[in-house]
């Protein structure tokens, strides 16, 4: 971020592309042992998606990253997302936000983000709280 923000200023984006070590790695980190995480085959053959989905927690990070990364050196104050689509391993994955208020201390601001793919499918929307 350069200057104070003002609603409507924009965030990223910042680009991501899961791969399957990651995912893996993170799943291990959470414990989630569904297979569809980590198990090409089972995600396709079994659960039917056609590859291994990325988990919800990891999108969910990659919307805090972006906005600790623009906030820095401020702190995340709040973060609440939801995951309304499945990505997958592979796939580019563009973590967006936009101010939509500041405080009137300046200092508190509150912002949309979403994460989609380079194609422009939304996997996951929220809003974040950062203090400056």
């Amino acid at each position: 971020m350069i200057g104070l923000p003002r609603a409507d200023d924009l965030l990223g984006p910042v680009g991501h592309r899961p791969d399957a070590v990651e995912l893996f790695q993170y799943s291990a980190v959470l414990w989630n042992s569904h297979r569809i995480h980590y198990d090409a085959d089972y995600a396709r053959d079994v659960a039917g998606h056609p590859a291994v989905v990325v988990p919800g927690p990891l999108q969910g990070t990659y919307l805090e990253q972006l906005l600790t990364g623009w906030a820095r050196p401020g702190r995340l104050v709040e973060l609440r997302y939801r995951n309304r689509a499945s990505a997958y391993v592979g796939e580019e994955l563009l973590a967006h936000g936009r101010v939509l208020e500041v405080g009137a201390d300046g200092r508190t601001v509150r912002c949309e983000v979403w994460l989609a793919t380079a194609d422009g499918r939304t996997t996951t929307t929220g809003e974040g709280t950062v203090e400056l």
